[in-house]
């Protein structure tokens, strides 16, 4: 009787031990703000961006700081210190950010506005947690290095460079070492395994290498990568390392974009359309087009749809008062406005594609 009441005892001994130690294993549900989850911009940050930095009244080649999350320095080793201060571009050294941070630079001179027929404006937003903006060259003012912190998990609050074109010609900006050739707008930024640069273009075509034997074309709802060096100390600020795309690496073919890709995509490009103060769609089309009602299939979503009917993401979910452009239902009929019907496709899926291996080399001497 004694063996079994200790026989008893040790069973329910470990019976106690073994829920203890699932208790331990499961973990707590996460409380709200513990950073776990991130929270996109709100409207009353990206209004207050747009007070400090309107950008239709930035002057050319100049460079405004937007919030407090976004540190610029100067050449001199000064930095801004007040959001919307702003400084000529050519004091600028670095510009580099964290959490919900927004710099905006005016790229474009002034001389090249004056003279242009009908001159377009050139922007490059520095925007979210992690970004290094560094110019390349004391003596230009379109070239500059960029690099950050690498995070899949928040596509509200993404990080990297949005470049954006406003007018009717296009801009050339050098990026990494690498010529862009940009329309409209597009988003850079630094990916796994840190050592490749993509592009997405979310509205227009981008041209990659142009004018060569390698040039990529990379309309809106598409993406390219190309492979970096290592970093090394690069740019304007020697303290500074910076990753220059490999020669002989070139850009790949554009792709479609995954899911996480789109929803960078779409949470960047409603942060430009505040910043630029985007107006509703005028109700005469100057393009000639006409409102068609389009019916939602399975593997459609808004940038392939727009690219169809030469529109704008933006404006599709202005028109139909979509709440969340990364939830689109099948059957779900959508109006267009000024809509031109090219016939694109715009279903399939959307499929990962491996980075491209970079060379164990250091870059050439480039002499900065």
């Amino acid at each position: 009787m004694r063996r079994l009441f200790m026989i008893l005892m040790l069973a329910l001994s470990l019976l106690m031990l073994g829920a203890q130690t699932i208790t331990a294993q499961t973990p707590a549900p996460a409380a709200p703000g513990d950073g776990n989850t991130c929270a996109a911009f709100t409207a009353e940050e990206l209004t207050s961006a747009v007070e400090r930095c309107p950008l239709e009244t930035l002057e050319a080649s100049s460079v405004c700081y937007a919030n407090a999350d976004a540190v610029i320095t100067l050449l001199e080793g000064d930095a801004l210190e007040q959001p919307g201060d702003t400084l000529p571009l050519a004091d600028l050294s670095t510009i580099r950010t964290s959490e919900k941070g927004i710099a905006v630079i005016r790229l474009d001179a002034e001389d090249e506005t004056e003279e242009a027929e009908n001159p377009s404006r050139a922007y490059a937003i520095v925007i979210g947690e992690g970004v290094l903006f560094e110019r390349a060259d004391e003596e230009l003012t379109d070239s500059f290095f960029i690099s950050n912190t690498i995070n899949d998990t928040c596509a509200e609050t993404p990080e990297g460079i949005v470049l954006v074109v406003v007018g009717d010609l296009p801009f050339e900006f050098t990026v990494n070492g690498g010529i862009v050739r940009l329309d409209r707008t597009a988003f850079l930024r630094v990916v796994e395994p840190g050592n490749t640069l993509q592009i997405i273009t979310t509205e227009g075509t981008v041209t990659l290498s142009p004018d060569s034997d390698f040039q990529v074309d990379v309309p809106a709802g598409l993406t390219s990568v190309v492979c970096l060096f290592q970093p090394t100390d690069l740019g304007v600020n020697a303290d500074e390392p910076n990753q220059q795309i490999v020669e002989g690496c070139n850009w790949t073919e554009p792709r479609e974009l995954t899911e996480v890709e789109f929803n960078y995509a779409v949470a960047l490009q409603q942060v430009v359309d505040a910043l630029l103060q985007v107006a509703p769609p005028e109700s005469a089309c100057a393009n000639g087009g006409t409102t068609v009602v389009h019916t939602v299939r399975s593997g459609e979503n808004l940038f392939r749809i727009a690219r169809r009917y030469t529109t704008t993401v933006s404006a599709i979910v202005g028109v139909n008062s979509i709440a969340n452009p990364n939830a689109l239902s099948v059957g779900q009929q959508l109006t267009i406005e000024c809509a031109i019907d090219t016939g694109a496709p715009t279903q399939g899926a959307a499929v990962p594609v491996a980075p491209p291996v970079v060379p164990p080399v250091a870059p050439p001497s480039t002499g900065f």
